[in-house]
């Protein structure tokens, strides 16, 4: 981002241009700043962070301060960071750092207006991130729309995501949360700006609920479908569930005997994987799996008991993972702890 702080950026340029990769006429936002090389530096970045992540790399933030004028932030997308760094497939949820620039506009025109409207207004709204140079200017208010040209060596870049919010709106721990407090500490000449502490890392019941559902629904599609759709073992799942037992927490643990069995030749529970071991086995071992749908049963040897074990494993881990330290594995015990903790039913 460093390229962005050098291009002595001043104004943002909006409209319409004909985009040869869409083949079509569609908005654009231009940065506009009067070192072109430190911009064509920047947008060869963002180009080369959508060739190794294989998707839409730069995230592009706008906070609209009720004062008047807007902020916006410039920086990578966490997605496309666990795709590069190899993450897109893990089991884990690793914490990412990575730098923003981020610029104040004193000014919300009618142009940024019109342009959030056309984002939050369509289903799919493309459009580029494009840059231009201008001669030097102390601020947007005297740029001469007809001096700014392209940037050469700058490559247009093709987006469809960008984030729009009301500075009342903008939650803590968002992106635009983040951009908000970085401009508010700058305003309020605050020193400990650059020495904050990292966000917490526990996660809301909500971000779980979601990665569980993406998790099974990457790595075990035929199982899940099986277990839907065919009511595979619906009995035995039915019977968990007049104790007290989400469908979800059996459909979670019957991929997890499946894949013990995968890994271990046949043992459950993952008993034979040492400890502390267990989270980088998993995650190598669904780095290479794939179902296919040839009509083969999923656990043959399945009882109630076993299946309530391995509920019971999953729980005390998950409440490991939230913080808690359940000192029996009681299931009522367990199921009344991840109650507390919004972890047991999702009202997202």
């Amino acid at each position: 981002m460093s390229a962005l702080s050098g291009a002595d950026i001043f104004g943002c340029a909006y409209g319409y241009m004909y985009s040869k990769e869409l083949q079509a006429n569609v908005p654009y936002i231009g940065l506009v700043g009067s070192n072109g090389e430190r911009l064509a530096e920047a947008f060869q970045e963002f180009q080369r962070w959508t060739s190794d992540s294989q998707t839409e790399a730069v995230n592009l933030t706008f906070v609209f301060l009720e004062e008047g004028g807007y902020l916006i932030g410039v920086g990578p997308r966490q997605d496309a960071l666990r795709r590069t760094l190899g993450y897109a497939d893990s089991v884990r949820d690793p914490m990412f750092v990575s730098g923003a620039w981020i610029k104040k506009f004193d000014t919300a025109t009618s142009a940024v207006k019109s342009f959030r409207k056309y984002h939050e207004g369509h289903l799919v709204a493309p459009f580029v991130f494009s840059a231009g140079s201008h001669p030097p200017s102390k601020s947007p208010l005297g740029a001469d729309m007809n001096l700014i040209r392209p940037v050469p060596g700058a490559p247009d870049i093709v987006k469809f995501r960008a984030t729009f919010t009301d500075e009342a709106n903008a939650e803590e721990h968002t992106e635009a949360g983040m951009i908000l407090g970085v401009h508010r500490a700058s305003e309020n000449d605050d020193s400990t700006v650059g020495h904050r502490k990292h966000p917490s890392r526990k996660s809301a019941p909500a971000d779980y609920f979601r990665r569980r559902a993406l998790s099974l629904r990457r790595h075990f599609p035929v199982t899940v479908e099986r277990i839907r759709k065919l009511h595979a073992h619906s009995e035995i799942i039915e019977a968990l569930g007049t104790s007290g037992f989400r469908a979800w927490q059996c459909e979670q643990a019957i991929c997890n005997l499946v894949l013990s069995a995968s890994m271990c030749g046949g043992v459950f529970h993952y008993l034979p994987i040492r400890r502390g071991h267990l989270g980088n086995e998993i995650s190598a071992a669904l780095q290479n799996r794939f179902e296919e749908a040839d009509g083969t049963v999923i656990l043959e040897s399945l009882t109630p008991a076993l299946l309530q074990a391995q509920v019971v494993l999953d729980a005390v881990s998950l409440l490991a993972e939230s913080g808690a330290n359940p000192k029996r594995d009681e299931p009522e015990l367990l199921q009344r702890l991840l109650a507390q903790r919004s972890l047991l039913d999702d009202s997202s």
